[in-house]
């Protein structure tokens, strides 16, 4: 059967130039609308899976964007990972009236183990923390291949990542179940970005070789107005392919 390969992106982009004036939204690509929040972005993947769709979601926090979800897709099966201890329990009081939802309490990495969790709240990461590297804590993690494999999980309709700047490791680390995706939304780093975080070019070379092509780039500039933090760098990325 013949495949037509496609994906949309749309990225708010902060770099620190100072004195710059904010620009218009600018595009490139084929179609989409405006989106400064990767919450916003989910409900334009209802266009290119089924009714009931496996949705994977890492990095889900406390869970608002998993609530979004769950009435998104009523008949949907999501998977909300959250490696966070304090967030996993505030995730799995959120989810106790959404029965769609499954917590789960693993960070998704490069190897099967246990793995340092820098930082906290929304910045928590297993790369390093800038602000308060003292603070980190072992967790269990896994490869997204691994764990659907270990859960009977052949595809994935609807994947969602927001890892604090590990989003290109995670990807490249599970090849197997990339291939099966139908949407992506996925938050990508630009502008001065430090290592090890890898930038939104990168990542998007890695999918277009997975089969997934460009349909939607929205971005502006912005004069930063606090240090430089995951936030600051931190974009919204809509990658869709369908046949």
């Amino acid at each position: 059967m013949h495949k037509i390969l496609t994906f949309f992106l749309a990225v708010l982009l902060t770099a620190r130039v100072l004195g710059a004036q904010e620009s218009p939204f600018k595009f490139e690509g084929i179609i989409g609308s405006r989106c400064e929040s990767i919450e916003n972005m989910n409900s334009m993947a209802i266009f290119f899976i089924p009714y009931n769709p496996v949705i994977v979601e890492i990095g889900a926090y406390s869970g608002k964007g998993t609530a979004t979800l769950a009435r998104i897709y009523p008949y949907g099966t999501i998977y909300a990972f959250e490696p966070q201890p304090e967030a996993y329990s505030q995730l799995v009081e959120n989810m106790k009236s959404l029965t769609n939802v499954t917590p789960v309490k693993l960070a998704l990495n490069t190897f099967n183990g246990f793995a340092k969790l820098n930082g906290s709240g929304t910045g928590a990461s297993l790369l390093y923390d800038r602000t308060n590297r003292s603070m980190s804590q072992k967790v269990p993690c896994m490869t997204l291949d691994d764990w659907c494999y270990s859960n009977g999980i052949d595809h994935i309709d609807f994947l969602r990542i927001d890892a604090g700047g590990f989003e290109w490791q995670i990807c490249k680390s599970s090849p197997r179940i990339l291939k099966t995706v139908s949407v992506i939304v996925i938050k990508t780093h630009v502008g001065r970005v430090e290592k090890p975080i890898v930038k939104s070019s990168k990542l998007k070379e890695l999918l277009k070789k997975q089969g997934f092509t460009l349909l939607s780039h929205w971005y502006k500039v912005e004069k930063l107005v606090k240090p430089y933090s995951f936030e600051n760098v931190c974009t919204t990325q809509s990658l869709t392919k369908y046949r």
